[in-house]
């Protein structure tokens, strides 16, 4: 469940559960304390120092930073964790209906945590995330380029996308096709994090 988070500057205050609006407020009415925080977390959210130092391609904390990706009005640098934080499981129940979209993994993987998914709540426990069907087709591109290159061929991937109460997206990374799946296979998933740009 998400923790509220509570803003106070001079006589305005904000309470919300969104990690990306409160680093926004903050951002926007004091740039100089969230300048002082490199590498710290801000509301759950880890921020990084620069636009410059989130280029595709470059690397943090050991991981290939794969894409940016604009969610909201917040753009944002993907991290591929690669295949060690790899897990495998079941989407969740077959008869939910789950609040989810194409674009933002994060809280599709929330949504599914909330709604009882262990795969969604073992994501979140790494601190990372199953990706969106865009952000599994971003993934798809950086491996046509070369920047990642250990995704299995064998099978396919659960994106945080639903299809349906029944059936949620999948997407097989040999060719980059998209599938729907019952949401009781067993399939892996390639955590991903995201970090807010700061310009």
């Amino acid at each position: 469940m998400s923790q509220e988070i509570s803003l106070s500057v001079g006589e305005s205050s904000l309470c919300t559960k969104s990690p990306a609006l409160a680093l926004q407020v903050l951002q926007h009415l004091c740039p100089d304390v969230v300048r002082q925080l490199p590498g710290q977390f801000v509301g759950g959210v880890e921020v990084a120092q620069a636009e410059s130092s989130m280029a595709i391609g470059s690397r943090f904390e050991g991981c290939v930073i794969f894409a940016r990706h604009w969610v909201e009005g917040v753009e944002y640098a993907l991290i591929d964790l690669g295949p060690a934080a790899e897990i495998e499981g079941a989407w969740g129940r077959r008869d939910q209906e789950v609040a989810t979209n194409h674009g933002d993994g994060l809280a599709n993987t929330s949504a599914m945590a909330e709604a009882g998914s262990d795969l969604a709540k073992k994501a979140l426990e790494a601190g990372a995330y199953i990706p969106s069907a865009v952000e599994c087709h971003l993934l798809m591109y950086a491996k046509q380029i070369g920047l990642v290159t250990d995704l299995r061929e064998d099978i396919t991937y659960w994106t945080s996308s639903q299809y349906s109460a029944y059936g949620a997206y999948s997407l097989d990374f040999e060719g980059g096709w998209q599938n729907r799946n019952d949401k009781l296979y067993e399939r892996p998933v390639r955590l991903v994090r995201r970090i807010p740009i700061i310009r």
